[in-house]
């Protein structure tokens, strides 16, 4: 735990000493080129967001690059502790490098000394992140013992995928045969009284006020039985049984029951189309 700690610390440090020594060959550059302060300025200004919004992006990967579960067997060398170290110090050792050169050159200015160890950062860090470094994970890829572990790994990953397929499967059956259940036991009790609701829909002199009661009453007994699916099972018995056409009080009538619920105007104007 205090390792991962340490180096998350000594890459974002190194990260940071990178991008500073980034934006000081830039800034460099750019007045070597015969650019103005103001020019230099305006220029790092308008990059200030992308800037911080890239070297954002880029710690959280490196983050989860330092804290990532990779299995030890399969890449012995670039999870280790010493190679990481020094992929995370790799700025500091170009700097350091740059820094040791700029003596082996004499008449050399301050700025062109830093200007030196700046590009030192810059060069090794990319021989390291962007050459050695991916070229080490394709040995590691290649190594025999390596790819036996992978194929361990992976062979196990793809019987744990299917253990949760067939553990999904079964759950969806099991919940199929329990619908299938309560529809029968639905039926057996509903189906009286959805026959007799249906009949009294279709019967021209029923009194309105009784029938919406009675109508209520059922709903409330699909409710109390099986909640809203119980209730749409009940709709679907009642549009069965009864003569087709007429208008559908019940999807009115049931407003309030339970978490039913009336569809909007258009949906009625439809229905009753």
């Amino acid at each position: 735990m205090i390792t991962s700690r340490l180096l998350k610390r000594i890459h974002i440090g190194g990260t940071a000493w990178l991008m500073l020594s980034a934006g000081y060959v830039l800034v460099i550059a750019l007045r070597q080129a015969g650019a103005h302060w103001w020019v230099v300025f305006s220029l790092t200004g308008l990059s200030t967001i992308p800037f911080f919004l890239l070297l954002s992006v880029y710690l959280f990967a490196i983050f989860r690059g330092v804290t990532r579960n990779q299995i030890n067997c399969e890449h012995p060398l670039t999870t280790s502790v010493p190679y990481t170290v020094f992929y995370d110090i790799c700025p500091f050792l170009g700097s350091l490098a740059g820094f040791l050169s700029s003596f082996q050159i004499s008449s050399l200015s301050p700025s062109a000394g830093l200007c030196l160890i700046a590009e030192g950062a810059l060069a090794t860090t990319f021989l390291i992140w962007i050459v050695i470094d991916p070229l080490a994970g394709v040995i590691e890829f290649l190594l025999p013992s390596c790819a036996a572990y992978r194929r361990i790994r992976l062979a196990k990953v793809q019987a744990d995928h299917q253990q949760i397929q067939q553990t999904n499967q079964k759950l969806l059956a099991d919940l199929e045969a329990l619908e299938k259940t309560n529809q029968l036991a639905w039926k057996e009790a509903l189906e009286p009284a959805a026959l007799e609701l249906a009949g009294l829909l279709t019967k021209p002199s029923a009194d309105i006020e009784q029938l919406q009661k009675h109508a209520a009453e059922c709903g409330a007994m699909a409710w109390q039985l099986g909640g809203i699916i119980c209730m749409r099972f009940m709709h679907q018995l009642v549009c069965g049984k009864k003569r087709p056409g007429g208008f559908d009080y019940l999807t009115i009538w049931w407003d309030g029951i339970g978490t039913w619920r009336r569809p909007p105007v258009q949906e009625l104007l439809r229905i009753a189309g």
